[in-house]
Order: structure tokens, then C-alpha cells, then sequence
């Protein structure tokens, strides 16, 4: 009953501001918009295949509409997948990729909070920008405090900040917005990191196992139980998790893990994860 009056509530208002948002539109967007829509579901699928579709049907909107900021923003977050999911093959040219499409969107979402967290997720996660990607996804959330997306990639960038407190009590305020969210498990992820900077790697591991069962397709996750699995002394269950992600991403190695891991830049505690990774048999190159 409750549901039902907010519902009530704020749909006539959603309807009036995408009538305005339409009306601010220029003709040739209409035909843009319907190919972000497109890619909107391959670009959240996790998968490399799915990726390079997205991105494909991401430029056609940019040249049906140069100047609609969510596709740029959303290539932005694209291209940064590439880089943090291993899927890349060349990390160097997505992260320019990424930086550019970000450029390129800075001016034309500022009232759009989608395009805001996506663009403040490329940042912190594919190109070490903490404090851009903080303004602009704070932005999406003064826009839309009940964004659940929003308050995701913020409790990402408290894991990219390595403050785990602040991480975990946004990443509970995403899943109590969104519970059914079919990519919580992407949350609850997140949640596991913030268990094992706070020194629990029994719940991390927990939490990482939990993940992997229910998303089998989901495969990086493999590099962080690795690492959280030689801090609990289980050298065999962390050979195997390096042994299952070398068989997802042929060729991965610690100087791959150098140039895409999202946590690259935090110093002392990533070279925690190389010296882990180092000894659960993933190999220099």
C-alpha cells in the first residue's frame, strides 16, 4: 500500500520530466535515443561480447546525435569495462577511449543522473580520477538521491579509496533501494572488498564464493578470492582461483593486473594483492 501512494506519487512527475527532457530533445536524437536503449541491456550483460555490441550501438547514436551526453558518457563506461574486466586488448587505447568519450559527455549531462554515475564510474574505476568521479556522481545523486546505480559506483569509490566504512554503508543504502537489482551481485561484491580492507577475508571469502555459484559467468571476481584466499593461508583453493581465471582470460598475468585493476593506485595494499597473486602462481607476464 505504501509502494503503491509513492508510485502514485512521483509518476506523474517522472512523466512531466520526460516530456520535458523529449521537448529539449533535437529531431535527430529521437533516432539516438532508441539505439542507447538498445545497447543499454548488453552494456549491463557483463560479458565481452555484449560489450563490443554496446560500444558499436553507442557510436551509431553519437553520429545519429553528437551531442546526446548519456551515449558518450555511457561509452565511457564501455571502453573502462574493457579494461577492468581483462577483457581489453589494449588497455592503453581503451583507457584513452574511455577518457575521451568522458571529455565528451563533461557539458552535456548535467541534468541526466545515469549518465553522471556512469561517467563518474569510468573515472574511478578505468582511469584513477577519484575526485572527478566523486563531483560527478555526488551530482547524480543530489539529482536523484534514491538512485540505486548511483550509490553503487559511490561505494565503489569508497573501495577505490580504501575507506571500507563509508563503502559498505553506501553499497547497503543501493541493495535497500533496489533488492531485486539483477545486478546486485556486482553490490555485493563490492560489499565482500569492503569485509577484506576491514580485515575479515572469511566473510569477503564468503560473499566471493556466493557470487561466482550464482553468476558462473561472471569470471574476474576469481582475482580478488585469490588474494583474499592466500590471506586466510588456503594455498590450494587460491592456486585453483588463479587456475580458473587464467583459463577465463587467457594470458593474464601481474603486469596485466598492473595496468587494469581498478585498486591499482592504493600502493601498500595492491602490492599486497601482487605479492598474493605472486604466490598463488600468476605468472610476472
Amino acid at each position: 500500500r505504501i509502494a503503491a501512494q509513492v508510485a502514485a506519487a512521483i509518476h506523474p512527475a517522472v512523466r512531466l520530466a520526460e516530456i520535458e527532457a523529449t521537448r529539449r530533445r533535437p529531431p535527430g536524437s529521437l533516432r539516438a535515443h532508441e539505439l542507447v536503449l538498445q545497447a543499454w541491456p548488453r552494456i549491463w550483460a557483463q560479458n565481452a561480447a555484449d560489450n563490443d555490441q554496446a560500444i558499436l550501438l553507442l557510436r551509431q547514436a553519437i553520429e545519429a546525435d553528437p551531442a546526446y551526453g548519456r551515449a558518450h558518457a555511457l561509452l565511457a563506461w564501455g571502453h573502462s569495462q574493457y579494461v577492468i574486466y581483462l577483457w581489453t586488448k589494449d588497455a592503453a587505447a581503451d583507457r584513452r577511449a574511455a577518457a575521451r568519450a568522458v571529455e565528451d559527455a563533461i557539458g552535456l549531462i548535467a541534468n541526466d543522473p545515469t549518465a553522471l554515475a556512469a561517467a563518474g564510474a569510468a573515472l574511478s574505476q578505468c582511469l584513477g580520477e577519484l575526485d572527478r568521479a566523486e563531483t560527478l556522481i555526488e551530482a547524480a545523486l543530489a539529482l536523484d538521491p534514491n538512485n540505486a546505480w548511483a550509490w553503487q559506483r559511490h561505494g565503489w569509490l569508497g573501495i577505490f579509496r580504501n575507506d571500507p566504512d563509508a563503502a559498505m554503508a553506501r553499497f547497503r543504502r543501493a541493495l535497500a533501494l533496489n533488492p531485486l537489482d539483477p545486478l546486485a551481485f556486482n553490490l555485493r561484491f563490492g560489499m565482500a572488498m569492503a569485509h577484506s580492507i576491514q580485515g575479515d577475508d572469511a566473510e569477503a571469502v564468503r560473499m566471493v564464493r556466493e557470487v561466482l555459484h550464482t553468476h558462473p559467468a561472471v569470471t574476474w571476481p576469481w582475482r580478488q578470492l585469490a588474494y583474499m584466499l592466500v590471506g586466510l593461508g588456503d594455498m590450494e583453493g587460491a592456486r585453483d582461483a588463479v587456475a580458473r581465471l587464467r583459463a577465463a582470460c587467457p594470458g593474464i598475468s601481474i603486469a596485466q593486473m598492473r595496468e587494469c585493476h581498478p585498486m591499482r593506485h592504493l600502493g601498500p595494499r595492491f602490492e599486497a594483492m601482487v605479492d598474493a597473486w605472486r604466490k598463488a602462481g600468476l605468472p610476472e607476464r
